[in-house]
């Protein structure tokens, strides 16, 4: 099924009141959504919200009313809770792929999440996954050498690199870890990243 394309949304600019449903989509959007979740944070804890998809939801920002949202038993994350155009609209794939995927944890409510969680919990508590921590850095380290540098400075162009460590072999290596960007590596290794959280 193939929906029709939103109109691309006006990017709302600072001093103006946020739009009613807040559209969750275009350039300004896609570049850098930070400013937009702080106006929202700012202006309160619920606001609907508009998918490119054409679907409508609520947006809930703030540990306080998200606690509260989970626990309410009125409302749910299964999509099967949603009505049958919701669902089609919400669907990012064909069926059954699209249902298929929708059975982990994030998309269930209570009793099938606590069921779920408590399976997953002993394998993620804190004292287990920082003993992980040297196998994941390791892990992260060998994939970001992996990549090409261009892809880890964001950039589209070649990076007009030539010699001997643009054609392989050992040198290509030492070439990809002196290009990636400090920020990229901080990011990567748990530091600092450009967008607050």
């Amino acid at each position: 099924m193939s929906l029709p394309e939103p109109n691309e949304p006006s990017e709302p600019s600072e001093a103006s009141p946020l739009p009613d449903p807040v559209p969750l989509y275009g350039p300004g959007y896609k570049r850098d959504p930070y400013p937009l979740y702080a106006r929202m944070r700012e202006a309160g804890p619920i606001h609907r919200v508009l998918f490119p998809s054409g679907v409508t939801a609520w947006l809930v920002t703030g540990h306080e009313a998200a606690q509260k949202t989970l626990a309410d038993p009125r409302l749910g994350k299964n999509h099967d809770r949603g009505n049958e155009r919701w669902r089609e609209r919400a669907s990012i794939m064909p069926e059954p792929q699209h249902s298929q995927l929708q059975v982990h944890l994030l998309h269930q409510d209570p009793p099938k999440h606590t069921t779920m969680r408590r399976l997953v919990t002993d394998a993620f508590a804190p004292r287990r996954v920082e003993g992980m921590r040297a196998r994941f850095q390791e892990m992260a380290d060998a994939l970001v050498d992996a990549m090409p540098a261009d892809a880890a400075t964001g950039s589209s162009e070649p990076s007009g690199s030539s010699g001997p460590s643009g054609l392989g072999g050992p040198a290509q290596g030492r070439h990809l870890r002196a290009a990636r960007p400090r920020p990229v590596r901080a990011a990567l290794r748990g530091g600092p990243t450009r967008h607050p959280r």
